[in-house]
């Protein structure tokens, strides 16, 4: 049977980080360009009245995109973050309550 060793779990809970990480990047990424897209369409619809006005709406649906986006990928990262919490709390109770 292999030997413990507390610096694998923690390499680990160090990869879910760095994962959970480019997910809220991934998500807010793609929010914009949704929202930007969504802008897009919503200011060529309204006939673009105002140049500053079209690029306003354009502006404003990358934005919401981004938050929106954020909001998504923060949710979906929340499970790694929570795993990786707990692989680390397992080698504490361990190193813890080891014998010396």
């Amino acid at each position: 049977m292999p030997a413990y060793n507390p610096e694998i779990i923690e390499k680990y809970a160090a990869q879910l980080y760095n994962r959970a990480s480019s997910i809220i990047w991934k998500w807010g990424c793609i929010g914009m360009a949704i929202g930007g897209t969504a802008g897009y369409f919503v200011a060529k619809a309204i006939g673009y009245p105002h140049p500053p006005l079209g690029l306003a709406i354009l502006a404003a649906g990358i934005f919401i995109g981004l938050f929106a986006g954020r909001s998504v990928g923060t949710d979906r990262a929340f499970h790694l973050y929570l795993q990786a919490q707990t692989a680390l709390c397992q080698v504490e109770i361990e190193r813890n309550t080891r014998r010396q």
